[in-house]
């Protein structure tokens, strides 16, 4: 992964939310920000663009994990991972990262994001490559 080519696309991110304003940005980021891959409402490009941003801030903050199945429909995960992120990035429709101490990235392609910038949580549904696990919760612990 490309630490200039990282920093390039944080630059864009950084121009369409000064387009925004203080007041826009404050705003967006005090509601529930939803990301879909198939729409074509005008605000999806930004929130897609302030979920980016988010993401890649995560870098060296310790997460917390939930994978939720669709087989068994309930509020509580089948499994919880605590790991700290290391290099969050959005290449396309890929979520993108690494554990701390682990040389490979994992990559994840998306459906669907929401953040919950409030409140420090994003839920993340995978495109449909695997019917066991439907959706995945990051929870921000520091």
């Amino acid at each position: 992964m490309n630490l200039t080519h990282n920093n390039q696309r944080l630059d864009v991110v950084d121009r369409q939310l000064n387009k925004m304003g203080n007041q826009d940005t404050a705003e967006a980021l005090s509601k529930v920000l939803v990301w879909c891959s198939d729409s074509i409402l005008p605000s999806n490009k930004i929130n897609f663009a302030i979920i980016n941003y988010w993401w890649s801030t995560l870098n060296g903050k310790m997460v917390r994990w939930d994978i939720f199945s669709s087989m068994i429909k309930s509020t509580t995960p089948l499994l919880k991972d605590v790991t700290i992120i290391e290099n969050p990035s959005i290449n396309g429709k890929m979520l993108c990262w690494r554990k701390q101490g682990l040389e490979n990235f994992i990559s994840m392609p998306v459906e669907h994001l929401v953040l919950d910038y409030q409140f420090q949580q994003l839920i993340i549904i995978p495109t449909s490559q695997n019917l066991f696990v439907y959706q995945y919760r990051l929870q921000v612990l520091e």
